[in-house]
């Protein structure tokens, strides 16, 4: 999967800003302050995209340009320049330019041109901030939801993340059928805004079980739960989820659309993952959070999970690790 980047720009500022961009979005980034130090280091980093800046003081934007594209014919290169001048613009693209940006276009404007240059970056492995950020998040999440629980049951109740995996779809299909090859619960929610995707919980059958007996009582299997039973579930799983994308929209300062749960119990995980894919077809990433639900004193094992586009999971990282 396409990643590298070549940053190109004589301001040590600018070229900061953009790497912290690109990197917490998961490419790899190598920088040069200048078009002379780029051309001579260009077969060491061999990168899948380069930017660069049109003012720059060892060579002219437009040369560096030129002499790029001479020897790299197939490598997109993105123009990000302060100067836009729609004579400045077509300059760049005489000169080999694929797309041209100005340096004051929003950071998701950015993302989004990377991406439809070379593709999503590789987000299976997080650094130690995003990993970090992300299991602060959802704990302020858990907290606030095992806050909401404890009123509604009477009774303590903890939540805390102690896991965070961010997979492909197709990994997410291979999570299930070694992790969880079969589940008690899904509760799935749709969401819409500037981010949009799939909010799931899901908990393994003897889970499900437990917080069904814990709630509620009885013996009842999961194949014969009564339609009040079902219900104890599906508002456990609302709580929690209404939670998590709650703290999601506070974290972003947006409004996130929310839509009606729905919930399936008694599925095969391959099952599972194929319900929640069809909600988000164009989806091709998932953030799947390990967590431990403590009521009283039974503790039981969930997983939350969002399915997301990845320029929406690349600028949640973004905006979490800024």
């Amino acid at each position: 999967m396409a990643g590298k980047v070549l940053i190109i720009d004589d301001s040590a500022y600018a070229r900061h800003r953009l790497k912290a961009l690109l990197s917490h979005a998961g490419y790899t980034v190598a920088e040069a302050e200048g078009g002379r130090v780029a051309l001579e280091m260009l077969d060491a980093v061999d990168p899948d995209l380069i930017t660069v800046d049109l003012l720059m003081p060892d060579m002219d934007g437009l040369e560096v340009i030129r002499r790029l594209r001479a020897r790299r014919p197939s490598v997109p290169i993105l123009t990000y320049s302060a100067d836009v001048q729609r004579a400045t613009q077509e300059q760049a693209f005489a000169a080999g330019a694929s797309r041209f940006l100005s340096k004051t276009e929003p950071t998701d404007k950015v993302l989004e041109a990377v991406c439809e240059l070379i593709g999503p970056a590789d987000l299976t492995t997080l650094s130690d901030l995003q990993l970090d950020a992300f299991t602060e998040l959802m704990n302020i999440a858990m907290g606030q939801a095992a806050q909401a629980l404890s009123v509604l049951l009477e009774r303590p109740c903890l939540l805390k993340v102690p896991k965070v995996e961010v997979m492909t779809t197709a990994g997410l299909r291979a999570f299930f059928e070694c992790q969880v090859p079969a589940v008690g619960t899904l509760v799935q929610q749709r969401f819409s805004g500037p981010l949009e995707g799939v909010a799931a919980l899901v908990l393994p059958p003897i889970h499900a079980l437990l917080l069904v007996r814990t709630l509620w009582g009885g013996e009842s299997e999961l194949a014969r739960l009564s339609p009040t039973e079902q219900s104890v579930l599906s508002e456990a799983g609302n709580i929690i989820l209404n939670a998590a994308l709650a703290t999601l929209g506070n974290q972003l300062q947006v409004r996130l659309q929310v839509g009606i749960p729905q919930m399936s119990v008694n599925l095969s995980g391959p099952t599972a993952v194929s319900s929640l894919l069809r909600l988000l077809p164009g989806a091709a990433w998932a953030v799947v959070f390990l967590s431990s639900l403590t009521i009283s004193d039974t503790e039981l094992i969930t997983y939350l999970i969002l399915i997301m586009p990845q320029a929406d999971v690349a600028r949640l990282l973004t905006r979490l690790t800024r």
